[in-house]
């Protein structure tokens, strides 16, 4: 295992009690393949979804997705993304913007070969960082903003006015997510969100033109560690998302953030392997000797990539507080964005 791994006791985590590791096993598999056929007519219903027109509408969605990930050790989201990128192809519009370079909120200009070796780099562990991919004052404006913003905690649920009115309520749970239309009501998270290199590294990676699934902003704060729930419902253990088919996160570091503020943690190359979403899972079960952890650490503005269908955790902050920016990009709107 690379670079080091803070950890806190086992207690403090609602980890899963029904098997260890990555696997899951025969039988449970089998009984979510089961339950994905039964499911499987929600295909058709939502079609519209599937083919980007909506958003899902029924909520057993993101149960089929869930089903189908874990019956096939994460390979059946690949297979049919797949079969819906094909469906889709690429838009003629997207054709048509295609250029030699692309430009970041920040000013800088990256060519479409330094895009294509970020995607290699997403293929081959899952993980990629941009530094400076948007300019410190504007990341202090938008903080700015945020922090005015009304939102929600986690385990205990409360509604906040504002993120300063959180921060001071020590009650209010690890982490609290902004409330995500006055994300999206907001000019500056839109601009950096349809950002043309954002577009351009989500096109090459899901195979087809890509969709805004979401914008979300959240702030983590040092856990209270007499819990055994907070942590799991902050997503502070290992897990794996299964919200679309195929889909790709993009997190920007609105504050800096070290290595005991809580960064995003992912074990390289694991989208690739077996996995699935039933459950935390403890460090010991999902990260062995040989793993290669990459940390999202970095100054306010940096950019952070990765495959989350992998496994992946916010680690457990110490001091300080951490406010990202998340951007899903899918290839269908087959899903959810929670």
């Amino acid at each position: 295992m690379t670079e080091g791994d803070s950890r806190l006791p086992i207690e403090t985590f609602a980890y899963t009690k029904k098997f260890r590791g990555r696997e899951l096993p025969k039988s449970l598999r089998l009984a979510h393949l089961v339950r994905a056929v039964i499911l499987s007519p929600i295909l058709l219903l939502e079609w519209k979804a599937l083919v980007g027109w909506r958003k899902s509408r029924l909520r057993h969605a993101i149960t089929l997705l869930n089903d189908i990930s874990n019956a096939t050790h994460g390979r059946g989201l690949e297979v049919m993304n797949g079969f819906i990128c094909r469906i889709r192809k690429f838009s003629a519009a997207d054709v048509k913007q295609k250029r030699d370079c692309f430009a970041t909120p920040a000013g800088e200009l990256m060519s479409i070969q330094s895009v294509s070796l970020i995607v290699d780099e997403l293929r081959q562990v899952g993980f990629s960082r941009v530094p400076n991919f948007i300019d410190p004052l504007v990341v202090a404006n938008l903080n700015s903003d945020i922090l005015k913003m009304p939102g929600q905690s986690s385990k205990p649920t409360f509604n906040y006015q504002s993120q300063d009115q959180w921060r001071r309520d020590t009650k209010g749970g690890p982490r609290y997510t902004v409330a995500t239309d006055s994300v999206e009501r907001l000019q500056l998270c839109l601009e950096v969100a349809t950002n043309d290199m954002i577009r351009e590294v989500a096109r090459q990676y899901l195979g087809c033109s890509p969709i805004l699934a979401a914008t979300q902003v959240w702030t983590t704060r040092p856990p209270d560690l007499s819990s055994t729930e907070v942590l799991s419902e902050a997503a502070m253990a290992f897990h794996c998302d299964s919200n679309y088919f195929g889909f790709l996160k993009f997190f920007v570091l609105l504050t800096d953030v070290g290595p005991k503020n809580g960064p995003f943690t992912f074990v390289g190359g694991s989208h690739r392997g077996k996995r699935h979403v039933s459950g935390r899972m403890r460090d010991s079960e999902i990260v062995s000797e040989d793993s290669v952890i990459y940390r999202g650490t970095g100054t306010a503005g940096d950019l952070i990539i990765a495959d989350t269908k992998g496994w992946h955790k916010a680690s457990p902050p110490e001091i300080g507080h951490r406010t990202m920016l998340q951007i899903i990009y899918s290839s269908s709107l087959f899903g959810t964005s929670s």
